[in-house]
């Protein structure tokens, strides 16, 4: 494993002078995450606002391990759990869920949560919680289709990239919405072309050098705009380069394609986690699962819309979102919730 572990003993007085401590009968939290904490995505994101969590209690105490790939999941959350003492694991990826299942019951004094609403198999000490990407998605997806409609390029033999990484419902809702996010902003159709990190690396979720490659693969085969659901800058960064639209998850991605980063959908898990320890701490913390509504905790909301769209696209892309939030507008309204958590099917027009 090339990451050592991290602890990060943070106190009041800590927190100011820059020190670490160690405090007797501290809460301890382990944080399991699937990519590096410095990927510029996904996992950076989880432990920079688990670390602004942790900072607002006086006693609490974090483990980190990073990098872990589904076969190390079992070994190094044990080894958190009999080394480091851990009350409670967050396990940053949907993929962990199938081991936590059955660590749930050889460890049932230890809490878990996993990024992912489905929780399959429930446990009186698993929770599932995830934000929904696909309303960001959806909603940039408008601004690139009516992006593409102002310019009035021509899109005959042209279509919509998607790089993502295992196709699972977490995946296949988030390639539905941001195909019909643009063909809502065209008022047209658009073919979509969706490929696979998983099917060329070990880590279906960070590769940024394969991800570059399948991104200019779709670029060479039509693609006049990029939706990344990875964990690296890698697609916006090719998409800049060649000058096609782009729009990812997670965090703003505009430095890193800032003539042709449309938007992102951003999520900040710092509310979520304070919420969830303190009631760790309380005594009072429940099993289940969330899954928020964009603008709700935990907070989803599109990232700045790039400055080369004109204002009447911004106005229209922030009044949806608004709906959206409210419920007057539903993204993939076609579908049931329980075939949103649990479909495998792709819209018309999708191919991959």
């Amino acid at each position: 494993m090339r990451s050592r572990w991290l602890v990060v003993l943070v106190t009041g007085l800590a927190l100011l002078l820059g020190l670490s401590t160690v405090s007797l009968g501290a809460t301890r939290v382990g944080l399991i995450l699937v990519g590096s904490m410095h990927d510029q995505g996904w996992s950076q994101t989880h432990h920079e606002n688990m670390v602004a969590a942790i900072a607002q209690f006086a006693d609490v105490e974090l483990v980190v391990q990073e990098e872990v790939l589904d076969p190390m999941f079992t070994e190094v959350a044990k080894d958190m759990i009999l080394s480091d003492d851990v009350d409670i694991i967050f396990a940053a990826s949907a993929t962990y869920q199938g081991f936590i299942t059955v660590l749930a019951d050889e460890f049932p004094e230890v809490m878990w949560e996993f990024t992912d609403p489905t929780v399959v198999e429930p446990k009186p000490n698993v929770r599932g919680y995830y934000a929904r990407f696909y309303e960001g998605n959806y909603l940039a997806g408008v601004a690139v289709g009516r992006y593409l409609k102002q310019t009035g390029i021509a899109l005959d033999g042209k279509s919509i990239g998607l790089v993502s990484s295992i196709p699972f419902p977490l995946t296949i809702r988030n390639v539905n919405a941001a195909i019909a996010g643009v063909r809502y902003g065209l008022g047209a159709e658009i073919p979509g072309k969706a490929t696979w990190l998983g099917t060329v690396s070990d880590n279906p979720w960070y590769n940024p050098e394969q991800e570059a490659l399948l991104a200019q693969t779709l670029i060479d085969g039509g693609a006049i705009a990029l939706n990344s659901y990875l964990d690296s800058t890698a697609v916006i960064e090719v998409a800049e380069e060649q000058g096609v639209l782009s729009w990812g998850i997670t965090r703003d991605n505009t430095p890193f394609g800032p003539t042709t980063n449309v938007a992102n959908s951003i999520v900040d898990w710092t509310d979520y986690y304070v919420d969830r320890i303190q009631r760790l701490i309380d005594g009072t913390w429940d099993a289940g699962a969330t899954w928020a509504h964009m603008l709700s905790t935990p907070l989803i909301e599109l990232g700045p819309l790039a400055g080369f769209l004109t204002l009447d696209i911004a106005r229209e892309v922030w009044d949806l979102q608004e709906k959206i939030a409210s419920g007057e507008f539903v993204v993939l309204e076609e579908m049931t919730e329980q075939e949103l958590l649990t479909s495998m099917d792709l819209l018309d027009g999708i191919e991959d």
